[in-house]
């Protein structure tokens, strides 16, 4: 898929099918370590927290990451801003 190779159309695919889905599952495979444990989803370093929150205004309501081998993603303070953002929106 030509769209993988172009970053801001990850993207664009992840809110596309949080669009369609009322449950997603990211399974992340293990890595190659070319990057540190910042790395999700083709994405190096990247704040999650806005676009997961962005998923989850829309159909979607249940994400499941699961990404064993790049473990920083969201800090603390975010994980703690989705649990309290999902509940609010009864997710």
């Amino acid at each position: 898929m030509l769209c993988m190779l172009n970053k801001p159309c990850k993207i664009d695919l992840l809110l596309e099918l949080s669009s369609l889905v009322k449950s997603l599952h990211i399974d992340q495979n293990d890595g190659d370590g070319r990057y540190d444990d910042r790395f999700l989803f083709g994405e190096y370093d990247r704040d999650w927290e806005p676009i997961i929150l962005e998923m989850l205004s829309r159909r979607c309501d249940k994400l499941h990451i699961d990404n064993r081998f790049y473990q920083r993603n969201l800090g603390k303070r975010e994980v703690d801003a989705l649990r309290e953002t999902a509940k609010s929106r009864g997710k």
